[in-house]
């Protein structure tokens, strides 16, 4: 009799195990599986990289030199731009009287052009004055201001490209480690731009040429215009100029840009700052250059599908 109530014992005892057991991998089953679920969602939100989930990027605009051209730009966007771009000469003083308009809520971008000022010359210390003079007229300015000097130097269009008669890369490594020294007004940073494409491409006028040290850059950046001929994406434009660019570790700006007019000149301003640009690490901003030129009419306003599409990328 005992021996029957033992096994009698162990048997319901076993019984006892089993359901608890079951019980517990349901259980176990129940809260693992939503965990499960969750990682894949964070992972495809990270990988997708919507507009909504990616920081937001500064952005800027070239108008022309007047301040109602900002204004007017400003109301046709719906929008006020964090950076506002000048072309400034070398026969030119600090542009104070425009940069007024823009203090303190916009960064002033100046593309600083010393046409008829040659490299040779800078490296000698003959127009250490006037350089001088700029710098102290921006910092009185005391607002920030990004300084663009040699800008698309790996071109062959400009008096101070690397390719043009009489310079090189090593002089314009040169002569901005010279500027750099001379301004010295503590509100400005400086932004070391590049064209997307090497123009000629050949030894000597590599993007890599022309890098003056991490010292003397606070930005890297690029400038590139889809000029339709053939027509290229937004991707095929800067993809390639700002995977090295991503080799300085600097924030990087498209700082100049543009697509002709046409009618997937709407899908290039949305697929390209709506998307295509939060795929690139250490980008913080970019500028359109709204303007027309010999080339095109980059306005972003050349038909009315193109502005709707700018106006729902613009943070």
């Amino acid at each position: 009799m005992k021996t029957y109530t033992l096994i009698t014992l162990l048997l319901a005892a076993f019984v006892i195990y089993v359901v608890t057991q079951e019980h517990f991998n349901l259980a176990q089953s129940s809260t693992t599986r939503p965990q499960a679920s969750m990682a894949s969602s964070t992972v495809a939100s990270v990988t997708t990289r919507t507009y909504a989930s990616t920081p937001r990027l500064s952005w800027g605009v070239y108008t022309g030199s007047g301040e109602q051209d900002l204004q007017d730009f400003e109301t046709l966007v719906g929008r006020q731009a964090d950076i506002q771009a000048e072309f400034t000469g070398w026969s030119e003083s600090f542009p104070s009287t425009f940069a007024s308009s823009l203090c303190p809520n916009r960064t002033l971008l100046i593309f600083w052009e010393n046409y008829n000022h040659s490299l040779d010359d800078i490296i000698a210390g003959k127009y250490d004055t006037y350089i001088e003079s700029f710098s102290k007229d921006a910092a009185a300015y005391q607002c920030p201001v990004i300084l663009s000097l040699f800008h698309e130097m790996n071109g062959n269009w400009d008096d101070w490209d690397g390719t043009e008669p009489g310079n090189s890369a090593e002089k314009i490594v040169a002569a901005w480690i010279h500027v750099h020294s001379l301004v010295t007004a503590p509100n400005v940073k400086w932004a070391w731009v590049v064209n997307n494409v090497s123009i000629p491409d050949v030894d000597g006028n590599h993007i890599a040429d022309y890098y003056p040290g991490d010292q003397y850059v606070d930005y890297v950046g690029v400038d590139g215009f889809n000029m339709g001929n053939p027509w290229q994406s937004f991707g095929e434009v800067f993809d390639d100029a700002i995977a090295t660019l991503q080799s300085y570790k600097k924030p990087i700006y498209i700082f100049s840009m543009g697509s002709i007019p046409g009618t997937r000149k709407a899908t290039w301003i949305k697929d390209g700052l709506g998307s295509h640009i939060y795929t690139y690490q250490n980008v913080v901003g970019w500028v359109w250059f709204n303007a027309v030129d010999s080339k095109a009419d980059w306005r972003v306003d050349t038909d009315r599908a193109s502005l709707a599409a700018f106006k729902s990328v613009i943070p």
